[in-house]
């Protein structure tokens, strides 16, 4: 019977919880997710009014429109969405440092013929 001390009923439990008081690490964890939330939602609030407004501040479409019609801004569109298709890597060249030096440090890594030394404390000869 010594185990069914420690089970607590719900109405133990939302007792204790009210006896707790007030959490300061809530507040703070909150105060944070304010912060964050503001940090994210006021310069994309600013990039979308801006998007939308003229100099003078009056709503004006001109920007979207110049997008969709500019056929300048329409190519570094096209460039530079994913609608793009992405360039080949090329090969390395035979004559590249890089791979001389690639070559060199991983030489003695993936020679398996070589002769002599110790694997795990075993002798190879």
């Amino acid at each position: 019977m010594a185990s069914s001390a420690l089970l607590l009923t719900g109405e133990q439990v939302a007792g204790i919880r009210r006896r707790r008081g007030f959490d300061v690490s809530m507040a703070v964890f909150a105060l944070l997710a304010l912060c964050l939330a503001l940090l994210v939602v006021m310069p994309t609030g600013w990039l979308l009014w801006y998007s939308v407004t003229n100099d003078q501040g009056q709503l004006a479409f001109g920007n979207w429109l110049a997008l969709v019609t500019d056929p300048s801004l329409r190519a570094a569109m096209g460039a530079r969405t994913f609608r793009a298709r992405c360039p080949l890597l090329p090969d390395w060249e035979d004559n590249s440092w890089a791979r001389g030096a690639a070559a060199l440090v991983t030489q003695k890594l993936f020679d398996f013929e070589m002769s002599g030394g110790t694997v795990a404390g075993t002798e190879i000869v």
